[in-house]
């Protein structure tokens, strides 16, 4: 099956086809938006309009639309086609790639919704691939984010926007790593956590410089939200000091036993986050940091339960608003 790059449509002086005129004639006779959707067409929607990295099919999903159209319990008003329109008349299927194949595969004309939604750009129009399903559980958080483009857009690793998209959660939540509770849901919501990256955009590429610099054990570790929080965080507010911190931590050159970075190092590779709080992630890179930003040696890591995050030469250091 071909398919079409969103960003050659819209390149393109026109994105205009016959199938985009179909398209519009359909909707224009449509009853309410329901629309009788003939199989070669929805071949064509497929086939000619699908969206760039659209995930595959999934056999049990594809299965229950069809099973639902064959045996009567098709709603035309519930399985509605969205498909957004670019600015130089291009359009781009963004959701109901399922219902469509179910729709071919039946060979025989099937009611179903149409709707067109502008997308304004190329980035638009990923931003509508990935929050448009929202609701479908089926869709992991790696699926959105590759449709997002955020990594491309940002100039980083995929597994470094991955990790970026829970360390600002983290940082929205005043650094702490619990994200459940009321009030709470829009840290967990894709949408929210992918416009506060762009905030983040020149400490998430500092921090992937300092990610390709460490050995493959350590950058496991550094890969943890909460240390990526922390790094964020003192890159944003104390770059300058903090650019020393990270990437001579990741270079390990014949640092000092008591240096703040050599400790944090040893602790990343040795401690169990997994049988302590969820809170050490934050806490642990934190008190290095203080360390490091007052000039002290460090001789030993100390999480305490309960106790206040505190990053000096941030807004969170001690006694700062937080």
């Amino acid at each position: 099956m071909t398919i079409v790059n969103s960003k050659d449509l819209f390149d393109k002086q026109s994105g205009e086809s016959d199938l985009t005129k179909i398209v519009y004639s359909m909707i224009a006779r449509s009853d309410n938006g329901i629309v009788t959707l003939a199989p070669g067409i929805a071949w064509r929607i497929l086939d000619e309009l699908n969206f760039e990295g659209q995930r595959k099919v999934k056999k049990a999903r594809f299965e229950a639309r069809l099973n639902a159209i064959r045996s009567g319990t098709w709603d035309a008003q519930m399985s509605t086609i969205l498909i957004a329109v670019l600015p130089n008349g291009a359009m781009v299927l963004i959701d109901g790639q399922h219902r469509l194949y179910a729709i071919y595969t039946h060979d025989a004309p099937v009611p179903t919704g149409i709707k067109l939604v502008n997308a304004r750009d190329d980035e638009h129009l990923k931003r509508l691939y990935a929050l448009c399903d929202m609701k479908d559980s089926s869709r992991t958080e790696s699926e959105l984010l590759s449709a997002s483009g955020l990594a491309e857009i940002i100039g980083i690793k995929f597994k470094t926007a991955e990790v970026l998209l829970k360390a600002v959660a983290i940082i929205e939540n005043r650094m702490e790593p619990e994200l459940r509770g009321s009030g709470k849901e829009p840290l967990r919501q894709f949408d929210f956590r992918s416009e506060k990256a762009a905030y983040w955009e020149r400490e998430a590429r500092e921090f992937d410089e300092v990610l390709a610099i460490a050995d493959a054990p350590l950058r496991a570790k550094l890969r943890r939200a909460g240390t990526m929080a922390v790094a964020l965080y003192t890159l944003k507010h104390s770059r300058e000091k903090a650019l020393r911190f990270w990437k001579g931590m990741a270079e390990n050159d014949g640092l000092r036993k008591h240096d703040p970075r050599s400790r944090l190092l040893t602790d990343l590779l040795t401690r169990s986050i997994a049988h302590g709080s969820t809170r050490q992630s934050v806490q642990q890179p934190a008190v290095a940091w203080n360390a490091f930003f007052e000039g002290r040696d460090l001789k030993i890591i100390k999480c305490i339960e309960g106790s206040d995050i505190v990053i000096q030469g941030t807004p969170m250091r001690k006694g700062g608003a937080k």
